[in-house]
């Protein structure tokens, strides 16, 4: 005790210190299933992203100019340049998005990879909505296209595989202290 500070009193409001057997989860260690679970949504990320830069370096030009030129014809008060700068808008803001989209699911491997149960779920339910689009718009892709989204299908696949195998639903599991 200080001559200023006066008598030391213990933090009542303090949590209790914990035991040695709650220091150490009963399964702490990851499952090599988790780690091959992330290595295939890795590789799926990569892939995906990899997609979206070649879509925007192959864009058929001829395409896009005839879509401009009817839509410059059936709009008399837009000008070329008006079109031109909402294309780059929307292919920016389009990349941006993808952008997010790709770390948020990066995210969710890697809270997936850190025992979160929630995460793993959020993954399976996404991927499922994501298969269905991707089959829907895999007619419209072209021959590399169809190859990526096979591909990218079987990393996702993968993913969720190695996800709910045994040891992994262990790994996930709600553990009990004490």
């Amino acid at each position: 005790m200080t001559p200023y500070q006066g008598e030391v009193r213990p933090n009542t409001f303090a949590a209790p210190p914990l035991a040695a057997h709650e220091l150490s989860p009963a399964q702490a260690t990851r499952p090599k299933e988790i780690d091959t679970s992330a290595l295939f949504w890795f590789g799926a990320i990569v892939l995906g992203l990899f997609s979206v830069v070649l879509s925007f370096l192959v864009i058929d030009q001829a395409a896009l100019d005839e879509v401009r030129d009817r839509a410059l014809a059936d709009n008399p008060s837009i000008t070329a340049e008006q079109y031109d700068a909402t294309l780059n808008t929307l292919k920016f803001v389009g990349a941006g998005l993808l952008v997010v989209v790709y770390g948020l699911w990066l995210m969710l491997v890697l809270f997936m990879r850190s025992g979160k149960n929630w995460a793993r779920i959020v993954l399976a339910v996404l991927s499922g909505l994501w298969l269905i689009t991707t089959l829907i718009g895999i007619s419209g892709a072209g021959g590399v296209g169809i190859v990526l989204d096979v591909i990218q299908i079987a990393l996702v696949a993968g993913g969720v595989y190695f996800m709910f195998r045994p040891s992994a639903n262990a790994y996930f599991a709600p553990r009990r202290v004490g």
